[in-house]
């Protein structure tokens, strides 16, 4: 399936801020009604919503993906809170959770009407969202990083993933964002990836991207999923300045990437490939306009680099390429 991409920028875009329910009314608009000039991707339904439109319950294509459902709470202002479910059957009760507890999606950097710029890119039974949580323009990262430019990146992931094995339950849900950029903490990029490119929900991050069974099947048993690191990435230290980022040629037109796998808790099963999403293989040079697209090889990507810091000591640093005007199945 090729997937459909929505942008805060496109005409009657809905907006993304600080305020309860923007969230639910961007999934409805991006995934059932579509704006515009932009007709919805098809597939999806709202099963459930309440009367203020700040709670809701989305399913993705039951007649040729899992079905299973997302449950998100939006009525917290900044963030939302997120949970998959293997059967929902009204707005707050159902079976099978991924996560054991609901998990956080940072959709702006603080309450108020300050709109976001966000990207959506869905297909009848999977989506990734895409905001730049801090800023009301696009961040941009450059070679003399500081707490003002930054691309301050939360990421929002529902639905079915290219499995590995023959299982009814390739379905995955995952939130993350790498830090406020307040100086306050580590810059990691919590739930995407423990920068410098290490791995997704492991030990300490359990949580942030689950699935509702392990490879076993055993019900009523939410498995987190673990990012496998990208073959070829070299994790680089500058010890003067304690900058990380990949160490890798820069992008001059040829392309390097890998696609994203991951693994259950044990690590040693691998349960399959987000869709369409990669990561590229190299430094970050030429790789730092948030929302850019890079044609290489007869094959598009939109860029979203993101970037955590902390005053002087350190800066984080990861880039994702989701892959535009092709099939992602």
């Amino acid at each position: 399936m090729i997937p459909r991409i929505f942008r805060w920028d496109d005409g009657n875009a809905p907006v993304l801020n600080g305020v309860a329910g923007s969230l639910i009314n961007l999934l409805t608009k991006c995934l059932i009604d579509g704006y515009g000039d932009q007709l919805p991707v098809g597939g999806w339904t709202r099963e459930f919503v309440n009367v203020e439109e700040t709670k809701a319950v989305f399913r993705g294509n039951p007649l040729i993906g899992t079905g299973f459902f997302l449950r998100v709470d939006d009525t917290f202002g900044h963030y939302a809170s997120c949970n998959g479910l293997e059967v929902a059957t009204d707005l707050d009760t159902g079976t099978g959770l991924f996560s054991s507890g609901n998990i956080s999606f940072y959709k702006s950097g603080a309450a108020g009407t300050t709109p976001r710029p966000w990207l959506l890119a869905a297909t009848d039974t999977f989506f990734y969202l895409f905001v730049y949580f801090q800023s009301t323009t696009t961040d941009t990262l450059i070679a003399s990083i500081s707490s003002a430019n930054r691309a301050a990146l939360s990421l929002f992931i529902f639905g079915d993933f290219l499995k590995e094995h023959d299982e009814a339950f390739n379905c995955i849900i995952g939130t993350g964002r790498n830090n406020n950029n307040t100086g306050a903490s580590s810059g990691g990029v919590y739930g995407l990836v423990q920068a410098p490119f290490g791995l997704i929900g492991n030990a300490g991050l359990s949580g942030y991207v689950s699935m509702p069974r392990s490879l076993s099947g055993a019900p009523d048993a939410p498995t987190s999923a673990n990012i496998l690191r990208p073959p070829g990435i070299v994790d680089y230290r500058n010890s003067q300045n304690s900058y990380y980022w990949p160490v890798g040629p820069a992008f001059t037109g040829r392309l390097y990437v890998s696609s994203v796998m991951f693994a259950e808790d044990s690590m040693l099963n691998v349960r399959g490939t987000l869709p369409g999403l990669y990561f590229p293989l190299h430094g970050y040079s030429g790789l730092t306009t948030v929302f850019s697209e890079i044609t290489a090889g007869g094959r598009s990507f939109i860029v979203f680099p993101a970037c955590g810091y902390q005053s002087s000591a350190y800066v984080r640093f990861v880039i994702f390429l989701l892959e535009i005007g092709a099939d992602w199945s």
